[in-house]
């Protein structure tokens, strides 16, 4: 994603489309190529992040550290949570903007760090949880069962965990 924002070929956010094309583009290489690429993109992907002001652009910071944590997971090490603060308010500042007339309220709190979110109005149903297992669970990183299992209050919640992913939630559970 970043050698491609660079080049100018996609601008944030991407589809599956355009990530089925990176796969596919990259498939020949190995992890030695991949990270040359990185690497030579690097400088000018810091400057883009630097000087552009629409917050499309910090989606690459988002998306670099739930595929590091997705790594860290695959390979047993403990999961990165410096910023999750910050990368939980991209996605659930985000949906608090849509969130439809249609759809229950639901208050959404951070324990660790005090943060909230009101999705709708007057919600009588509270989801908590640390910053950073809220940035996973609306972000694609927890299924809806891990949703669902997460620490609500108020009512039921079955009609609204499967609408916070903002990514497509997994089938199977994922734990970093």
């Amino acid at each position: 994603l970043g050698a491609d924002v660079v080049s100018g070929a996609v601008t944030p956010p991407v589809g599956d489309e355009v990530t089925a094309r990176q796969v596919a583009d990259r498939a020949h290489l190995d992890i030695g190529a991949i990270t040359d690429q990185w690497r030579e993109s690097a400088p000018a992907l810091l400057e883009l992040l630097r000087t552009r002001t629409r917050r499309r652009y910090a989606l690459l910071a988002l998306d670099l550290w739930h595929h590091e944590n997705d790594l860290r997971g695959a390979l047993g090490l403990a999961a990165l949570t410096e910023d999750a603060d910050q990368l939980a308010d991209f996605p659930l500042g985000g949906l608090a903007k849509v969130w439809s007339a249609d759809r229950p309220a639901v208050r959404v709190v951070a324990t660790d760090t005090g943060q909230e979110w009101v999705l709708g109005e007057d919600p009588r149903l509270t989801l908590r949880g640390t910053a950073y297992e809220l940035a996973r669970a609306v972000t694609g990183r927890r299924g809806v069962r891990q949703i669902l299992a997460m620490d609500w209050t108020g009512g039921d919640p079955a009609t609204v965990a499967p609408l916070l992913p903002t990514l497509p939630a997994p089938e199977a559970d994922l734990t970093v």
